[in-house]
């Protein structure tokens, strides 16, 4: 039925033509210089393809789009598709009018508004000639062509020539949109960083000049290496000093010893005795104190010869002091004296050299305090510097690689145009296909979601899993309202229904024979009511009579007593259990030979209200005795006592479900009772069968079906051939 919609719908289509074109972006041209890194580089050409693609399906092209294939419609003789309503019904000044329009917003890329009156008629003007964005988008198809610089354009109608015209509007309008865009980009672009660059330049030219005047105006140069130097200063001062306050140890300990050699008259004999000389030595040994000292600031080679040249003036004094008074008696004293005036020189000087140097080191490490608090300004200052720099830098980078990115900026260029061309393959069948394929799998999936839902008994084999009972048999179900027993055991040409239920009685009475044996009273319930006890007894006590058997039936169901109402027999089985009535006279004939039943009027009371357990035994052994069989239908076991309560006066109990039932919580208690009987219970019988559900334990069922079903039924069977054409296919 679907491939017939699907034929009936498709045979009309119209032919469906093809066109494509090609655009080469410039992308991936390797020649152009390279800006960014290779991974970089590979990252921005897909986002821009990405970019050129997107832009291709957007809205404002595929308007402007419309507006030209519109134009061309209204405008040349021969239209790409046949005017609608509404095309007719326009004057010409009114697509005139429309044309004019469609021009304006072409020329300045716009889109039509709806709050126009006016452009909500060319909007409503377009979608009637099919040619809106919702009619155009689905067609078209724009993609890059794998790793490659070249974009495809794709576009399919019902007419050669406007796919071709579409394919190559398209481009057009697309190349020259996104170079106007582009354009005004750059240029926004590198009128945005050039001003952000001066901007970014009289900053840090503000910070320098800050930094500058701030160091002029403190007398700093260079604070790191000033403070570095006036450091070395300090230290090598003080190692200095270190060296002149040993030899000042050494001149005080040389002169306490010569002292201590001299006495108070000696030192003011020879003092005294060599005055005329020691003012000229006095007088040198000042000079010298005097140089020593410039040497704390200016350790030049000039003033180092200065002092050089007078520390040998004073020696030749001295010496020519001494040499005068050799032939002195007290000469050796004289000598002690002439040491004395060099230590205490020495001394002078050196003492006077510690001094200059302490106020040098003082001097210094007040210079050095002055420049510690610049240190921390500068350093601000300097990092105001260094970060204006660097984004200085960092925009005059982005500010050239505009420039750059200007220069090399890619060209869009449309590489193959769009041809008319044949007819694409037809889509037809594929839709036929299609449609049979998906509605086989639909049919399937419903088909098992059915059965999977389905919570009934339905199978034998179902049966066995889900109760565990034994199976004395199964009937199928019959369709028929009317059972007429008779015609089904005496006429051969029935229905496959009718003798399938002949057939499966049969083999139901066997394997009661067989069960029962000896035993002769047999009580038939069910877990609930409606599975079909009534039917079964009265197809099997027929079976049993056509055999030869005698069978009474004792309507024992006192809720539902159909048995009686379908015989008509006489309700006595009450009086009969209570005494009331005799064994003949509570016994109706049927128009069965062989078959009697005792009726019941039926209420709400149970067997055992009537009469006791050995009473109602008795009784029943009695009946037995006349004869072959006692069937007794009791009400259903997950409602009423009576079935339990007739298992101790019964020889056995038989089951009887229906196939075609939900197995309910109830129902599982019904069967827990059943398999505590043990060997009183000889099994189940599963009544209203479906044939194909008998299948599986009764052979293949001779139905009619289709030759599909027949087909699918053996391919699932992996038997593809009937066993009647294996025989044909052997005689030939």
């Amino acid at each position: 039925m679907t491939v017939i919609i699907t034929y009936f719908l498709t045979r009309n289509l119209p032919d469906v033509y093809s066109s494509e074109g090609q655009i080469a972006t410039g992308l991936t041209d390797e020649s152009k210089i390279q800006i960014n890194k290779e991974e970089d580089k590979e990252s921005e050409i897909k986002q821009r393809f990405s970019n050129i693609i997107e832009l291709m399906k957007s809205k404002i092209i595929i308007d402007m789009l419309s507006y030209n294939l519109v134009i061309h419609d209204l405008t040349e003789p021969f239209p790409f598709r046949k005017p609608g309503k509404l095309v007719l019904e326009t004057t010409p000044e009114g697509k005139e009018k429309a044309v004019r329009t469609f021009r304006l917003k072409l020329d300045s890329a716009q889109y039509l508004q709806y709050n126009n009156p006016h452009e909500k008629g060319m909007i409503a003007l377009i979608k009637s000639m099919g040619y809106d964005e919702e009619a155009l988008s689905p067609k078209l198809k724009v993609a890059r062509l794998e790793n490659s610089d070249y974009i495809s354009v794709k576009f399919e109608s019902e007419n050669a020539e406007l796919s071709a015209y579409v394919v190559n509007t398209l481009c057009a309008i697309f190349i020259d949109y996104y170079r106007k865009i582009n354009k005004g980009k750059s240029i926004q672009a590198l009128s945005f960083f050039a001003r952000l660059v001066d901007e970014k330049k009289r900053e840090l030219d503000e910070y320098i000049d800050i930094l500058k005047n701030y160091k002029i105006k403190n007398r700093v140069i260079n604070l790191y290496e000033q403070t570095k130097s006036i450091d070395g200063q300090i230290a090598a001062m003080e190692m200095r000093r270190e060296d002149i306050n040993k030899n000042v140890a050494g001149f005080t300990a040389a002169l306490k010893e010569i002292n201590g050699k001299l006495t108070d008259n000696e030192k003011k004999f020879l003092e005294f005795d060599i005055s005329p000389y020691s003012n000229e030595i006095i007088s040198l040994k000042d000079k010298l104190k005097e140089l020593s000292d410039r040497t704390v600031l200016d350790d030049s080679q000039v003033l180092r010869d200065s002092i050089s040249r007078t520390r040998s003036r004073l020696d030749k004094e001295v010496k020519r002091f001494s040499d005068e008074y050799t032939v002195n008696p007290n000469a050796p004293k004289q000598d002690l004296v002439l040491k004395r005036i060099n230590y205490e020189v020495d001394l002078e000087v050196a003492i006077y050299n510690v001094k200059s140097i302490d106020k040098e080191i003082q001097r210094l490490k007040t210079k050095f305090d002055i420049y510690t608090p610049l240190d921390g300004t500068i350093k601000a200052m300097e990092m105001d510097v260094d970060v204006a720099a660097k984004v200085y830098l960092s925009l005059l980078s982005r500010l050239n690689e505009e420039k750059l990115k200007n220069n090399i900026e890619a060209v869009l260029q449309q590489t193959q145009y769009g041809e008319p061309g044949a007819p694409q393959p037809s889509k037809k069948m594929i839709l036929i296909i299609l449609s049979a394929l998906i509605s086989f799998v639909l049919c399937v999936v419903i088909l098992f979601i059915l059965e999977y839902i389905d919570l009934t008994i339905k199978t034998p084999k179902k049966f066995l899993l889900l109760t565990g009972l034994g199976m004395l048999g199964y009937l199928n179900l019959l369709k028929s309202k009317k059972l007429d027993l008779k015609h089904i055991f005496s006429t051969e040409d029935l229905s496959y229904e009718f003798d399938t239920f002949k057939q499966l009685l049969r083999s139901l009475r066997y394997e009661l024979l067989d069960v029962l044996q000896d035993n002769k009273i047999l009580l038939f319930t069910s877990t609930s009511e409606g599975d079909g006890k009534t039917l079964t007894i009265i197809s099997l006590s027929y079976s049993f009579a056509i055999a030869g058997k005698k069978v009474l039936i004792l309507d024992a169901n006192f809720m539902n007593n159909s048995l009686t109402d379908n015989f008509g027999a006489k309700p006595m089985l009450e009086e009969f259990l209570s005494g009331k009535a005799s064994k003949e006279d509570s016994v109706s004939s049927t128009s069965i030979e062989g078959i009697s039943i005792i009726g019941c009027r039926g209420g709400i009371y149970s067997p055992i209200e009537i009469t006791d357990y050995t009473s109602m035994k008795a009784k029943f052994h009695d009946l037995a005795a006349d004869y072959d069989l006692i069937f007794i239908e009791g009400p259903a076991l997950n409602k009423y006592s009576g079935s339990k309560e007739l298992f101790s006066v019964t020889e056995k109990v038989a089951g009887v479900f229906s196939a075609n039932k939900v197995l309910e919580e109830s129902d599982k208690n019904g069967i827990r009772i059943l398999k505590d009987l043990d060997d009183k219970f000889i099994g189940a019988i599963l009544n209203n069968v479906d044939l194909e559900n008998l299948e599986q334990v009764y052979g293949e069922m001779d139905k009619k079906r289709s030759g599909v079903r027949k087909f699918v039924k053996r391919l699932v069977k992996r038997k593809l051939f009937a066993d009647k054409d294996i025989k044909n296919i052997i005689v030939k």
